[in-house]
C-alpha cells in the first residue's frame, strides 16, 4: 500500500468521522489487532479536537451565543457535524472556517442573529489578514481591505465597546450596513455606516470627486482608513464625526 492509498483510507476517518474499526480493517486487512483501531480512534479524536479549537478561535462570540441560546450540548455537537459536512481540505485555518456561517444557517435551532454574528466574526478575521495598501499618493479611492456587509440586526450598537466577550441580551432587529477594514496600524476595524457615508463611498468607487459639502464625512472616512489617497492632506483639518465603532 503506497502513501496515497493510506491518505485515501484515512480521509474518511479524520475528515468525516468514519468508524476507527472500519478504517483499521481497510488499512490492516490481514490483522485483527484491537490496538490498531484504538490508535486510529485517538488520532481521529485529536483531529476533531483541533477543528473544535479552530472554530472557537475564529468564532468565540458565536460559540457563546450558541451556548446561551441553545445550550452547551448544541455547540459540542456542531463541531463533528461541521467536520463531516465540510471536511478540512485546506491547510489555512480561515479557508477551513469559511463555510461555517452557511452551515449554521441550515440549522433550524440556530437564531438568525447568531448566523449573522458568525459571518461578522469571519469577515473580521479575513480583513485582518488582508494586505494593506500604503500608497497615499494615489488618487482618492476605497481601501483595498474594505468589505461591506448588510445585516438584519444592529451589531454596531450591540457590540460597541465589546472586545471578545458577548454582550447581554441580543442585538435589536434593524437593517444595517457594517464596514470592515484594516486601519493604518494594521488593526482590524468595523463600523456601522449611514446613507450619507454609503453614498460617498459609491461616488468614490465610481471615480467621481465628492462635493465640498461632503468634506466632513470624507474627513471621517479618511481618518478611519476606509478611504485613502492624496486628498488626505487637504482634509486633515476637517472635523472627524464621532461615528459608532463596533
Amino acid at each position: 500500500m503506497n502513501l496515497r492509498e493510506v491518505y485515501e483510507l484515512m480521509g474518511p476517518l479524520v475528515l468525516r468521522g468514519e468508524s476507527p474499526g472500519a478504517t483499521a480493517k481497510k488499512l490492516f486487512p490481514n490483522s485483527i489487532d484491537p490496538s490498531s483501531a484504538r490508535g486510529l480512534e485517538a488520532y481521529a479524536w485529536n483531529a476533531f479536537a483541533t477543528r473544535k479549537e479552530m472554530l472557537e478561535s475564529v468564532f468565540p462570540r458565536t460559540r457563546d451565543a450558541i451556548v446561551r441560546t441553545c445550550g452547551e450540548r448544541a455547540w459540542l455537537d456542531l463541531g463533528p457535524s461541521f467536520s463531516r459536512a465540510h471536511p478540512a481540505t485546506h491547510a489555512k485555518l480561515l479557508r477551513t472556517a469559511e463555510p461555517f456561517p452557511c452551515f449554521l444557517a441550515g440549522r433550524r435551532q440556530i437564531p438568525r442573529w447568531v448566523v449573522e454574528l458568525a459571518d461578522l466574526e469571519l469577515v473580521g478575521r479575513q480583513t485582518y489578514h488582508h494586505p494593506l495598501d500604503d500608497d497615499d499618493s494615489a488618487p482618492l479611492r476605497l481601501s483595498v481591505t474594505l468589505v461591506l456587509r448588510g445585516y438584519g440586526h444592529d451589531f454596531a450598537t450591540w457590540l460597541h465597546g465589546s472586545e471578545r466577550e458577548l454582550p447581554r441580551g441580543r442585538p435589536a432587529a434593524k437593517q444595517v450596513v457594517l464596514a470592515f477594514w484594516r486601519d493604518d496600524r494594521g488593526q482590524s476595524r468595523r463600523a456601522g455606516l449611514g446613507n450619507h457615508q454609503l453614498t460617498l463611498l459609491r461616488e468614490i468607487r465610481a471615480g467621481r470627486t465628492p462635493p465640498s459639502t461632503c468634506s466632513e464625512w470624507l474627513g471621517t472616512l479618511l481618518t478611519w482608513g476606509l478611504v485613502r489617497g492624496r486628498h488626505h492632506g487637504e482634509l486633515a483639518a476637517a472635523r472627524v464625526d464621532e461615528g459608532r465603532m463596533a
